[in-house]
């Protein structure tokens, strides 16, 4: 399926919030979904989806989730499932984040869909970002 320029452009911001999340991040397992990287096949799935963006650090402590959504994406009831599934998969690790990219006013429903899905997922110790500020 081809990605839009929008969601292309919020994956790279999810790319570029990494560095800020895990510290030496050039060890780490960093896998993106992106066009122009050809890593999508090689991300793991996380109770039945693939995020844009899984990372490791280079002890397995840190994971990091990802995901990119454009505005009609975050309104789909695939979205609320996909954000239960990853918060999921990062209770099960020591340090974790889930990070959202949308665009920049969207950034408080999204904010809402993963605090709503937070308690489903018993998934109070993940650490949530919403990247904020974007231009898209």
């Amino acid at each position: 399926m081809a990605e839009s320029f929008l969601h292309i452009k919020l994956v790279e911001a999810l790319e570029r919030s990494i560095s800020d999340i895990i510290p030496n991040v050039d060890k780490a397992c960093v896998f993106l979904d992106h066009p122009l990287r050809n890593q999508g096949y090689a991300i793991p799935f996380c109770y039945g989806f693939k995020p844009d963006l899984y990372a490791l650090s280079d002890s397995s402590k840190i994971i990091v989730i990802g995901e990119a959504k454009t505005y009609k994406d975050l309104q789909s009831k695939h979205t609320k499932a996909q954000i239960l599934s990853f918060l999921k998969k990062c209770r099960e690790y020591e340090i974790s984040f889930f990070i959202m990219a949308v665009p920049w006013d969207m950034v408080p429903y999204a904010l809402s869909l993963v605090r709503d899905a937070i308690p489903l997922a018993e998934a109070e110790k993940v650490n949530v970002k919403i990247i904020e500020k974007l231009p898209y």
